[in-house]
């Protein structure tokens, strides 16, 4: 049985996949706490809010998480 826990919530601007300076502190957080724990598995969960369809909130979901991947990546978190 797999449990998910969440950790940190990155906000964006809105329709915006770039990682606002104020939210890029976090990327440094994760990374330390994963170096910390290399036992631990990372699941990237990426949602938008409400408006628009459904296929452009996505295709910003996925933008989004593939944002802060490249973010924790560049901090040291193995892909």
């Amino acid at each position: 049985m797999s449990c998910w826990t969440s950790y940190r919530e990155f906000w964006f601007q809105n329709n915006s996949a770039q990682i606002p300076d104020s939210e890029k502190y976090k990327l440094a957080d994760i990374a330390a706490y994963m170096k910390a724990n290399p036992s631990l598995n990372l699941g990237l969960d990426g949602s938008v809010g409400k408006g628009g369809t459904e296929s452009p909130n996505q295709n910003l979901s996925d933008r989004r998480t593939k944002a802060i991947n490249d973010g924790l990546v560049a901090n040291g978190v193995p892909s």
